[in-house]
């Protein structure tokens, strides 16, 4: 197997692409008369998209009956830059991975057509909004069910991501007890004072436009259970 990348210059009367190889075409496909044509039909200007997923439509068209395949792109920005969502459709349809795309007042879809050789595309009309999404919090230390001694340093470490800032600093992760309130801010924190019993600890991420959300994990703080208190007896 061997991929094959090649700029070539293209002249407009072209009936046939080829690959040879010791004298023999080992792959080609033959130029068609028409490019295809696609229309994007949904969505096309003025929608509100929202809750996990939504269905894109459009319409291909090829005079000479071509096989098409199409290449959906989404932009956040008006056009200003595109992500590839998926390539090598066949069918009309795609379902738009809403949990996975920026929130934004200004979206656009392309759809690009080939029809192995030619292509052609479409955009929406007009942008169309995606509902903007919470944060995402996630507690990397201490795992679920660990046991401490008092005293005993228990490391804090997390991580906040959000799909319209990326990766939150540290002033937008906060660290908290059920038993002792407020610990402190940041993806990582070093607490040596934590009340004997069982905490519930939880981190709450917050992003730029005020959304947040909260994981939680509970650990025990308990002395051994090995640990015996004797008097001491002076005579």
């Amino acid at each position: 197997m061997g991929g094959i990348d090649e700029m070539v210059p293209w002249a407009s009367d072209t009936a046939l692409v080829a690959v040879e190889y010791l004298g023999a075409i080992v792959a080609s496909r033959e130029v068609s008369a028409n490019p295809p044509t696609v229309t994007v039909t949904y969505p096309n200007g003025g929608e509100s998209l929202s809750g996990s997923v939504a269905t894109a439509c459009w319409e291909g068209l090829d005079d000479d009956g071509d096989d098409l395949t199409y290449t959906v792109l989404f932009s956040s920005d008006a056009g200003s830059s595109w992500q590839t969502l998926t390539s090598g459709l066949s069918g009309s349809e795609f379902d738009l991975p809403l949990d996975d795309l920026p929130g934004t007042d200004q979206g656009l879809l392309r759809v690009i057509v080939s029809d192995g050789v030619h292509t052609g595309e479409d955009e929406s009309d007009g942008t169309f909004s995606v509902e903007g999404k919470a944060p995402q919090a996630f507690i990397i230390s201490p795992d679920e069910g660990s046991r401490y001694n008092p005293g005993q340093q228990v490391t804090l470490m997390g991580e906040g991501y959000d799909v319209e800032d990326g990766i939150l600093g540290e002033g937008g992760l906060s660290w908290s007890s059920d038993l002792q309130g407020v610990l402190g801010i940041g993806r990582h924190l070093a607490v040596t004072d934590l009340y004997t019993g069982t905490h519930e600890i939880s981190l709450r991420v917050a992003d730029s436009d005020g959304q947040s959300s909260t994981t939680s994990t509970t650990i025990l703080v308990y002395l051994p259970e090995y640990y015996v208190r004797l008097p001491m007896v002076m005579k």
